[in-house]
């Protein structure tokens, strides 16, 4: 099924364009100039999106002008003097690419879509989580192949600038083209970015899967804290919790799939905007972190089924005493209701405010949070979204502590910080919502970025293939 365009459009979406036009013409021409980039340098680059982002790596996406993670825009001049005091540049390679994704079997039933017609970044929903210090410069090269079906761009919720500098219609920001922004970090935070597509349908480049979130570390590092817990035999004991921790990332969002056959899985307009999502999920998959088939009954009793477990479905993995630091962002139009069945959420911080000893806490739409939480005694717990509708839709995640360490699914572990006494290295197994771009995929044909043909999964159908979605072990 040929990915589709959506012509229907809403009124905020037109009066958003209108005004985002008029700034555009008001502000001149791109401040940056396109001769920055070398296509040298956005080919080597790419070697990064094959595997998870090492420490001297950062990817962001689209084929916008990019601002990520609290940064403000600099120019080259002000950034090589910037590194000649000592500052760290970072080089982020980010391809938008258009695919289907196959739903795992035990999602999928009677009227409910079999797949995704997905825009993704890099390959992947959710596109990689980027890391970076706080005062790092970036370096971020965007690649559109010409193989896509729609234009795409990138917007960050850090980001303070003119908005005309969002928009997808500046000639260098064509499918085909590649253009390269540099950028410092000046906040530390947990940031959401995404795509705005043709502004008058950035929903739709949102719910296909086009977004993720950028780590910020802050340059002296988190700071450690005190915990009062209960033994198993009901003793109170008092714990300090280092700064070090195991740490997740967790991007809650919401599909809204056509079911019938003809388009099963293209973007429903009409469904978001009557909020009546398809699947909710933690991470791309509806119940992706929810291996334990026929063991949680469903919430609906009527309906005789239990809660799904795909296939190749990894529970999260903790072993007594670990600290644990989720990074949690909501991409979604629900609230999200952060709870951990069998715990309590010891720190939560959200915009410099700390809240601590919380039993769930309440995330909005496009927005995240930092939560800590020290696993004091062994079991099996549950992450959920405390909105039931939601939990029973896909956003509910196993949790499991015991005594020997375990793997945990490669797409909810973040690149290690470079911090000192911030990241705590963990063993990984093979999990994403879509297929990795290789770097041999990206290929300049006659002066335009494509997809390789002998990429079949990157490629939009129907001249592509059905990418099988989750690369379990």
């Amino acid at each position: 099924m040929a990915l589709k365009r959506k012509t229907v459009m809403t009124v905020s979406p037109i009066i958003a364009g209108i005004i985002i036009m008029s700034v555009f013409l008001l502000s001149g021409t791109n401040p940056i100039s396109t001769s920055n980039i070398t296509k040298s340098a956005a080919v080597d680059d790419i070697v990064s999106i094959a595997q998870p982002l090492s420490n001297n790596d950062l990817q962001n996406s689209g084929s916008g002008l990019s601002f990520v993670g609290g940064l403000a825009q600099i120019t080259p001049q002000q950034a090589q003097a910037m590194e000649d005091s000592g500052a760290q540049v970072r080089h982020m390679t980010l391809v938008p690419v258009e695919k289907t994704i196959a739903l795992d079997n035990a999602l999928v039933g009677p009227g409910t879509a079999t797949q995704v017609i997905a825009y993704t970044f890099n390959g992947t929903i959710p596109g990689p989580t980027f890391r970076v210090t706080e005062g790092d410069i970036i370096n971020a090269t965007i690649i559109d192949p010409i193989t896509n079906t729609d234009n795409h761009d990138l917007y960050n919720h850090a980001a303070i600038t003119s908005a005309a500098k969002f928009t997808p219609w500046l000639p260098e920001t064509d499918m085909g083209n590649a253009t390269s922004y540099l950028f410092v970090a000046l906040h530390p935070g947990f940031y959401e970015y995404h795509c705005e597509g043709n502004i008058n349908d950035i929903d739709e480049h949102v719910f296909r899967g086009m977004q993720g979130g950028v780590i910020v570390d802050p340059k002296h590092g988190y700071e450690p804290y005190d915990l009062s817990y209960a033994t198993t035999d009901n003793q109170v004991q008092e714990m300090h919790v280092d700064s070090a921790a195991k740490e997740i990332v967790l991007d809650f969002s919401e599909y809204y799939l056509i079911a019938n056959k003809t388009d099963s899985g293209d973007y429903d307009i009409n469904a978001m905007l009557n909020h009546n999502d398809s699947y909710s999920y933690i991470n791309g998959e509806p119940f992706g972190y929810q291996p334990l088939a026929n063991f949680f009954h469903s919430v609906n009793p009527d309906s005789g089924s239990a809660i799904p477990a795909p296939q190749n479905a990894h529970p999260l993995n903790f072993t007594v005493g670990d600290h644990v630091r989720f990074f949690v962002l909501n991409v979604g139009d629900f609230m999200d209701n952060i709870h951990i069945v069998g715990e309590q959420l010891d720190r939560v911080t959200q915009a410099g405010l700390v809240e601590t000893n919380a039993q769930t806490f309440n995330l909005g739409g496009s927005n995240t949070a930092i939560i800590d939480v020290t696993f004091t005694q062994p079991g099996v717990y549950v992450l959920i979204n405390h909105d039931y509708s939601q939990a029973a839709k896909g956003q509910f995640a196993v949790i499991v502590v015991g005594n020997t360490p375990g793997p945990n699914p490669s797409n909810a572990v973040p690149p290690l910080s470079d911090v000192p006494d911030t990241s705590i290295p963990q063993s990984t197994v093979t999990q994403t919502f879509g297929t990795p771009l290789k770097p041999d995929c990206v290929v300049q044909v006659h002066g335009q970025w494509s997809i390789s043909s002998s990429c079949p999964n990157e490629i939009p159908q129907p001249n592509g293939t059905l990418d099988q979605g989750y690369l379990g072990e």
